[in-house]
């Protein structure tokens, strides 16, 4: 049968998936293997259908295998609170943090990762565990940890940081994915131990300290050398968030990637030297193969390079054996052998999109390729030898760019739907991006081969190609600079609901079939399309009909999704507004604010605008009378003073009076009051006591809201009985965060203001909250799993 692998391979596929989500246990997962077999025995003439379902129940059983912990599993033993602990055990990586404006000046952060060995309980005494564990350490400063280091850390062991935003980055289920449910908080070296140390470095390091050497000869130390570290050798220091962000909007990012490029390249270049010697297949593949392969060791093991050296391996002994070629079948064969050896790859984006553009390429470069030839190509009736010299000149180029553009168009169709999921980020400039900077990629790469290759025996040529190498790095920079800041060549949005997704995969298989599809075939592929497609309109309708409000894990900023468009109060504090906030505004398709509030003066609140405004700029923006301006930051927009009376599309100030004269941030607070789907809704972040009693008596009708939402003040508690009287909210919804300590929520507090008639979520205890009104109602959803209605109902 052709494809023999694809079937099987996507039905174990399926398998992971179902007990991935459904979780059926272990018993579950050995009665569906033990009725397929049985099935299998007893029933030879449905074998054919059988054997899908055998490999779905295999694929079942295998990730609930997987999925399932030991008695000696740390996560197991230490069970879910924090807790202070000593591990011991073996370092896996060791990696330092980007620069943070947060963190105080010369500390050096450093996180990894740490297989455990030992663990000591409460007696003293070192017993057997198991696991794997992220560490982080807050001030690595003259502290040299690498890969191999026996270790002894000390701190608060925990569960990673859950997500601060809904739908933003989630710590928490990202590592547990990868099997790993615990993380080591340390303060500075005196809570690390070196046990052991390597006699000496393996050849990996000792490989990659020479390449580095070998490739930074000749070379200023400047962003392009930097760079093309970063490329030939998985680099990760060398690609940092400034250099990054060009490329990632370009769409060329891929090029840093120890993958398919890098491992093609290499494989090709081995074979094609061993060719000219005239050796025979297969003792090229029994040279290439390990080649391969110790490339990817000795740049780390990372996932992207394993995927690529699968893939290569399995088209090597195809190749070596004169098997005949089938991508899509070897594509089947390299994810089965992932999937048996790490069944959590199927759920990360980079096997995902690995996978999916090289099936995309696989499928529609032929197609498109040809479409794309019927435009430029010339008469196809005229022999090559009476054409003119200019159409025998200008063919092989032709071929060859629509062939790159093919495959470019391709891989961006196939990479689409992960990209906007993952990233959120549509760039149709990659295809121009690509053109350019792919064919630049594969020269610098090739120049780097070269001088890793002729640096112990030619010094001199080898500086010439590393010049080569900087010249082509340099160019990638230029075209991927370019390519981000042309107008509308890339956007951020939010990812669509998921009707759009099968109608677009299902409109990837169906539209490269349509030119050899019949009439009636054609006839039912439209009408079908164009039911869906107003299925999916009235669907994606209905989930932007209403407004939301969203709070903060912290309670640092509100957002505020409006039909008068979104708002953002305040930004959370120095850091947070751009590793957090920004982040997940791009989750929501935000390209640039169109309205904010810094509603409180106070650097928690407000520290980190000079990070947001710099990504997103506010086409307009109010300020509380107590906010000051960073130095050095430009007015663009010209904040407007928001006190009493103003208003901006259906929002309007209550709080701080005009002419305030108070020195306290929190006394001149401002306070929102709008009406969102019939709910009337008020925000009251950080103010004080003394001014919430003096908004109280200046007229408490207006105050009257069915949601308030508030934050913690410096002086004082939220809320008092005395406020809450005048709003008789029906849902309190308090931003209160573990950090700061002063600013920390008192427990009387919460049991004052958990006795009222009122539902209330604190978000130091639930996660974030996000309220959705429509129609005089609302839905609350916490990242702690909570879900309540509420109707409007005086």
């Amino acid at each position: 049968m052709d494809r023999p692998l694809l079937y099987p391979v996507g039905a174990f596929a399926l398998g992971l998936c179902l007990d991935a989500w459904l979780e059926p246990g272990m018993g579950a997962a050995a009665a569906l293997g033990l009725l397929t077999a049985i099935a299998w025995g007893f029933l030879p003439a449905s074998r054919a259908w059988l054997l899908p379902a055998v490999a779905v129940g295999i694929g079942v059983w295998h990730h609930s295998t997987w999925r399932c912990l030991g008695p000696f599993d740390l996560s197991v033993v230490t069970g879910p609170e924090p807790r202070l602990a000593s591990v011991r055990g073996e370092l896996t990586g060791a990696e330092v943090d980007p620069p943070d404006p947060a963190r105080p000046r010369g500390r050096i952060a450093v996180h990894g990762s740490l297989t455990v060995a030992a663990l000591r309980d409460g007696d003293g005494h070192w017993i057997p565990v198991r696991g794997e564990i992220r560490w982080r350490l807050a001030d690595g400063s003259g502290i040299n940890l690498g890969p191999g280091d026996e270790v002894e850390l000390s701190g608060v062991l925990s569960e990673p940081a859950p997500g601060v935003l809904p739908g933003g980055f989630d710590a928490q289920e990202h590592y547990a994915m990868l099997g790993c449910f615990r993380e080591l908080r340390l303060n500075d070296g005196r809570d690390v131990t070196r046990l052991e140390a390597p006699a000496e470095p393996d050849w990996g390091a000792r490989f990659l300290a020479w390449a580095h050497a070998a490739l930074g000869r000749g070379l200023p130390d400047d962003a392009a050398a930097r760079l093309i570290r970063a490329q030939a050798l998985g680099w990760k220091p060398g690609l940092t968030p400034e250099l990054k962000t060009p490329f990632l909007r370009a769409g060329t990012l891929h090029v840093f990637a120890i993958s398919g490029l890098h491992i093609a390249l290499v494989a090709a270049l081995v074979a094609q030297a061993l060719r000219l010697f005239g050796i025979g297949r297969a003792w090229c593949a029994l040279i290439v193969v390990p080649v391969t392969w110790g490339y990817v060791a000795a740049t780390g093991w990372q996932a992207s390079a394993v995927r690529s050296a699968v893939m290569a391996t399995v088209i090597a002994v195809g190749w070596a054996l004169r098997r005949p070629s089938d991508m899509l079948n070897s594509l089947a064969a390299a994810a089965g052998v992932i999937l048996v050896f790490d069944p959590s790859q199927l759920f990360q984006p980079g096997f995902q999109l690995s996978f999916a553009v090289v099936a995309g390429m696989a499928l529609w470069t032929r197609s498109i390729e040809g479409m794309l030839m019927r435009w430029v190509a010339f008469d196809p009736l005229i022999p090559e030898s009476h054409r003119p010299w200019w159409q025998r000149w200008l063919g092989p180029p032709v071929r060859m760019l629509v062939l790159n553009l093919s495959t470019s168009l391709a891989a961006w169709c196939a990479s689409l739907p992960l990209v906007v999921h993952y990233f959120h980020l549509v760039s149709p400039v990659s295809l121009l991006a690509n053109l350019i900077v792919v064919p630049l990629s594969s020269l610098c790469l090739t120049a780097n081969v070269g001088a890793l290759v002729t640096s112990s025996w030619w010094p001199w040529l080898s500086e010439l190609f590393n010049q080569s190498a900087w010249v082509w790095m340099k160019g990638m920079m230029a075209g991927s600079r370019w390519a981000a800041e042309l107008p509308g060549g890339h956007w951020y949005v939010a990812a669509p609901v998921w009707p759009w997704w099968i109608l677009y995969v299902v409109g990837s298989v169906l539209v490269p079939r349509w030119p050899v599809a019949g009439r009636g075939w054609r006839w039912c592929m439209g009408v079908g399309a164009g039911l869906y497609i107003t299925a999916a309109i009235a669907v994606w309708a209905w989930s932007r009909e209403g407004s939301r409000i969203v709070v903060s894990a912290g309670g640092e900023t509100y957002w505020c999704e409006t039909g008068a468009g979104p708002l953002l109060v305040n930004c959370g504090a120095r850091g947070f507004g751009g590793r957090v906030l920004v982040p997940w505004l791009r989750t929501r398709g935000v390209n640039r604010l169109e309205h904010a509030i810094l509603a409180v003066g106070e650097a928690r609140f407000a520290g980190g605008w000079p990070e947001v405004v710099t990504e997103l700029a506010p086409r307009h923006l109010a300020v509380a009378p107590a906010w000051k301006p960073p130095a050095g930051l430009a007015p663009d927009p010209v904040p407007e003073r928001a006190t009493e009376g103003w208003t901006k599309d259906g929002w309007r100030v209550l709080w701080p009076e005009t002419g305030a004269t108070s020195r306290r941030a929190d006394d001149r607070a401002v306070v929102l009051a709008t009406e969102l789907g019939g709910v009337r809704c008020l925000l009251v972040p950080a103010l004080s006591e003394a001014a919430q009693r003096r908004l109280v008596e200046s007229g408490p009708e207006r105050l009257r809201a069915d949601i308030v939402v508030a934050g913690v003040p410096t002086h004082g508690e939220p809320l008092t009985p005395e406020f809450l009287a005048a709003v008789d909210p029906r849902l309190v919804i308090i931003g209160s965060g573990e950090r700061p300590a002063p600013h920390r929520l008192s427990w009387a507090a919460r049991k004052r203001l958990r006795a009222g008639p009122w539902d209330i979520h604190f978000t130091d205890e639930e996660g974030w909250v996000e309220v959705r009104l429509r129609r005089r109602a609302w839905q609350v959803r916490t990242r702690s799993g909570g879900d309540e209605t509420g109707v409007r109902n005086r």
